[in-house]
């Protein structure tokens, strides 16, 4: 391959007493219950611990678990029998362990936070714990209320004073504000959560209960493990506690959990009990593991085949996808409009949808992103199937395109890495795409699985519509030893890359299925490599971009040896006669493209459907191996989180 919190400064008033998404990505096993209706969060994790051993160790483990949910800033808060010790601070999670004892806390309750911000600016101030005017309540929160604005005015015109900019200290004071009212503290946040709008996931305790948590969510993800020694364990995700216990609970849409050192009830905020069971996981902790890598990104990368591998034998083991798509025959075979919806590199995958189920099952077909969806007037009704796709299942504007496809009558269809998701959980049929945990912010693996049901589900539905296509199963099962022999080629990719570092500004460019890989690949360059990077169909470069070539500018197209090769090697021309720097990612080296190439990278072909797949890989390699020499930090890129649940 050629810092503690300070006095508020208000009138103390007398009577006053003062944390799934849920595991985004690791319930591949764990099939939930349907539950009312989910709002969108932001992505922040929180967690909190009350039991019989020091709480600091298990909430800084569970916040290094969370980083890729957000890295803006990360706080703590312990409670012991001194009172409550509380670090906050702008930036990483280690910044926040620097700061702390290096001889853990005997405080056996608290909470924490890493925040992706969305209201405020990233600073120690803003960042969480957030509490109340006369440090009693401590709250950390993931989501976004609505309504903090008018909350926030009510609350100073009564004398509250706020030290953050953001909309989650409203929690706090709504919540102090109540328990002047109420005799329980439960009563207290039952009551202030009824007057927010907006999504929350809250772990929250107070300096005066310093064995206690409660927490609470709706819309947020959120979930709880009991250990072995009855201690509580509250998080984000499960990749947060999986270290302490599998046994968990996940919290429903307006439950509330009341948690102690050695017991723990559930009620509605209207006070109506539940009677819950934990339900025993079993998830490999290496997935959340570099495991010797360098960064998650590769390693993600590294095990896509035999991750790959696995699932393509299971399906072919199983016939699950083609047993659940005959199951739903007569929605298939009375389809006669087909729309793919995605944000981000999803959206480049449901490119691939809709062109395949145009093209293959006949089904007159589009893709459309989901904010588009949500805001445009569509024609969708009854004989209309949507299909989802999402990573996590929790983003925002793919869950509110949801809702509306199902308002409208349409058949939905989800396809997610996370079952326990919201979209896993209101999509009329989920399918699973079993590629494990994807920790770096830039998705690797879950694009190559996505594709995968994605080639299973339109050969199935092809194949009930009278169209045999047994050539997506065959080169289905040379897809993992295929992406394999690319990843061991990523030395040779990187040195590559050098040449072009230099460079300021990126076109990648290809034809039909591979213009969604080359919209990946440009993607990938923007995000981690921080590269202005542009994707165009080939076919456009002379309606605009070729303006673009310069000798700061490289072009890489994707062109495998295909029908439209030649279409491809004109577009080559066309560059290299303005005198740009060509890299051309092909199947097969010929020396039409060795004569006009400045460099070429070679992969194994396959069917015009996968070869996506192949290509993407690659692309991704290039993108990382660029990143690496810029010494840029890839698994958390700045200003981006792992899933984005805010519009």
């Amino acid at each position: 391959m050629t810092a503690t919190i300070g006095q508020c400064g208000v009138k103390k008033e007398t009577d006053s007493h003062l944390f799934f998404y849920f595991c985004t990505f690791l319930f591949l096993f764990f099939s939930l219950s349907r539950i009312t209706r989910y709002d969108v969060a932001t992505m922040c994790g929180i967690i909190g611990y009350v039991g019989t051993r020091p709480a600091q160790p298990i909430l800084l483990q569970g916040l290094r678990r969370m980083e890729y949910r957000g890295y803006d800033s990360a706080g703590m808060a312990i409670f012991d029998s001194q009172g409550v010790f509380v670090q906050k601070h702008q930036g990483n999670v280690q910044k926040l362990a620097s700061s702390l004892p290096s001889t853990p806390m005997e405080g056996r309750c608290g909470i924490a936070h890493t925040r992706w911000a969305t209201h405020g600016i990233p600073n120690d101030v803003n960042a969480h714990p957030h509490t109340d005017c006369h440090e009693q309540i401590f709250c950390v929160h993931n989501g976004v209320i609505e309504n903090h604005t008018k909350l926030r005015i009510a609350l100073m015109k009564r004398g509250h004073q706020f030290r953050s900019d953001t909309d989650s200290e409203v929690l706090s004071h709504l919540i102090e504000e109540a328990w002047r009212r109420e005799q329980s503290l439960e009563d207290a946040v039952a009551y202030a959560l009824k007057q927010v709008k907006g999504t929350y996931a809250v772990v929250i305790s107070a300096r005066d209960k310093k064995d206690f948590l409660i927490a609470a969510r709706q819309g947020s993800p959120l979930l709880f493990g009991v250990c072995e020694d009855h201690s509580l364990v509250i998080a984000s995700d499960l990749s947060a506690i999986a270290d302490e216990t599998r046994d968990i609970i996940i919290l429903e849409d307006q439950e509330m959990l009341i948690g102690t050192q050695d017991a723990w009830s559930i009620r509605t905020l209207t006070g109506e009990k539940k009677d819950r069971t934990t339900q025993r996981l079993l998830t490999d902790l290496t997935t959340v593991q570099k495991n010797g890598h360098p960064h998650f990104m590769i390693k993600e990368i590294t095990e896509s085949s035999d991750l790959l591998r696995m699932s393509i034998a299971r399906e072919k083991s199983t016939q699950e996808i083609h047993a659940r798509v005959e199951a739903q025959k007569y929605r298939w075979l009375h389809t006669t409009r087909f729309i793919a919806v995605g944000c981000g590199g999803m959206f480049y995958n449901a490119l691939i949808a809709s062109q395949g189920f145009e093209a293959i099952a006949g089904i007159p077909s589009k893709a459309i992103t989901g904010s588009s969806f949500r805001y445009d007037s569509l024609i969708v009704d009854e004989q209309t199937t949507v299909l989802f796709l999402s990573q996590s299942g929790e983003t925002a504007d793919t869950i509110a395109a949801l809702r509306k496809a199902k308002g409208q009558g349409a058949y939905t269809i989800g396809i997610t890495n996370v079952m326990g998701s919201t979209i896993a959980r209101e999509a009329d049929e989920t399918f699973l795409i079993a590629m494990g945990p994807e920790i770096s912010v830039a998705s690797t693996k879950a694009m190559f699985g996505t594709i995968h049901v994605l080639s299973e589900l339109i050969h199935a539905v092809a194949s009930l519509r009278g169209k045999n296509h047994p050539e997506i199963l065959n080169a289905l099962e040379q897809i993992p030893d295929q992406l394999a022999e690319i990843v061991a080629k990523r030395k040779e990719i990187a040195d590559l890359t050098k040449k072009y570092l230099t460079c300021s500004h990126a076109l990648v460019m290809g034809r039909g299925y591979e213009e969604a890989a080359a919209k990946e690949g440009a993607l990938k360059l923007m995000e981690i490599a921080y590269l202005p990077a542009q994707a165009f169909h080939s076919g456009e470069l002379k309606h605009g971009p070729l303006a673009l070539i310069s000798d700061q500018t490289f072009a890489l197209f994707s062109i495998p040896k295909d029908d439209v090769y030649e279409k491809n090697l004109s577009n080559i021309e066309e560059v290299k006669t303005r005198q740009g720097k060509v890299i051309v990612l092909t199947t097969k080296e010929t020396e039409e493209a060795q004569g006009i190439a400045d460099d070429m990278m070679i992969i194994p072909k396959t069917i015009s459907l996968l070869q996506p797949i192949l290509s993407m890989c690659a692309l991704q390699l290039f993108a990382y191996a660029f990143a690496m020499h810029k010494g840029y930090p890839i698994d958390q890129p700045r200003h981006l989180a792992k899933s984005v649940t805010v519009e």
